[in-house]
C-alpha cells in the first residue's frame, strides 16, 4: 500500500533545533509587534517577475538610498553606526519589517525569513557584518516574492541548481554594488588585495562580493579573477589557520 506523505519537518536532520527555536521567537515576536502597534508589513506592490537587475534598481530607488551617509559611516566609524544598521532601519522604517540578529552560530544557517501579516528576517550574529548585509537583501528578495526563506550552507555551495537562490543572491549584489557607483569609485588598474578592499568597504561588502560583482562587470576578465581570488583565499587561511 501507499504510504501517506509524510509532512514532518526537517526528518533528515539538515536544519539545527536551534533554527527551529529561533524561527518561533521571531514568529512570537511579529504576532506581538502586530498586537501592540496594530501595524502590518507592508511590502511594496511590485512585479518581481523581472530581471533581478531590474527589480534590484526599482527597490533602491523604493528604499532612498542615501550614499552621502554611507561614506560618512564608513569614514567616520561612529561607534554605534555600521552600513548594515543604516539599511536595517531604512528597511525597517519604510515596510515595517523587523530584522533581527540571532546567535545561529554553528547551525549552517546564514539566516532566514518568515513572510506574514508582519514579515521578519533573522541574520546569524554570528557573521561578519559584511555577510550579515548581503544575507539581509537575499531575504528581502524572498519576502518581496511573497514567500519564506532560509539561507544555509549547502545551498550556498549548490546554488547553480536552485535558481530561485541564484536570483536572490543577484539581486542583493546589484542592490548594493550599482554599477554605476561601483564604475565611479574605481582606480584602475586593479591588481592587488589593498584595491579591492577599498572598494569592498565603500560599499559594506565583502572581498568575496567585491570580486564577483567586478567579473560580472567585466572590469576583471577570468584569470584576474582568479589570481585575486587565490590570494584572498591565502590570506584568509594565514588570518585564521584555516579556510574561512
Amino acid at each position: 500500500t501507499e504510504l501517506p506523505h509524510d509532512y514532518r519537518l526537517n526528518r533528515d536532520k539538515k536544519i539545527s533545533p536551534e533554527v527551529f527555536l529561533a524561527k518561533r521567537k521571531a514568529l512570537y515576536l511579529a504576532e506581538e509587534l502586530r498586537s501592540i502597534t496594530g501595524r502590518k508589513t507592508e511590502l511594496p506592490k511590485i512585479n518581481t517577475d523581472v530581471s533581478s537587475l531590474e527589480l534590484s534598481k526599482r527597490i533602491r530607488k523604493l528604499l532612498e538610498v542615501d550614499y552621502e551617509i554611507i561614506n560618512e559611516i564608513i569614514e567616520t566609524k561612529p561607534k554605534d553606526e555600521t552600513v548594515l544598521s543604516y539599511y536595517k532601519s531604512l528597511i525597517e522604517d519604510k515596510f515595517f519589517i523587523p530584522v533581527l540578529e540571532h546567535p545561529l552560530k554553528s547551525t549552517g544557517v546564514r539566516a532566514f525569513s518568515v513572510f506574514g501579516d508582519v514579515s521578519v528576517m533573522v541574520l546569524n550574529e554570528s557573521d561578519q557584518n559584511e555577510v550579515r548585509l548581503f544575507s539581509l537583501f537575499h531575504e528581502f528578495c524572498h519576502l518581496l516574492k511573497r514567500q519564506d526563506g532560509i539561507c544555509t550552507v549547502d545551498i550556498e555551495k549548490d546554488k547553480d541548481n536552485q535558481p530561485e537562490e541564484k536570483y536572490c543572491d543577484e539581486f542583493a549584489a546589484y542592490l548594493l554594488m550599482p554599477e554605476e557607483l561601483v564604475r565611479g569609485a574605481l582606480q584602475m588598474p586593479l591588481s592587488n588585495l589593498k584595491q579591492i578592499d577599498a572598494l569592498a568597504k565603500k560599499f559594506g561588502v565583502s572581498k568575496v562580493v567585491t570580486l564577483i560583482r567586478l567579473k560580472e562587470l567585466n572590469i576583471l576578465n577570468q584569470a584576474q579573477y582568479n589570481k585575486l581570488k587565490i590570494d584572498l583565499e591565502s590570506l584568509n587561511k594565514k588570518a585564521f589557520g584555516r579556510r574561512n
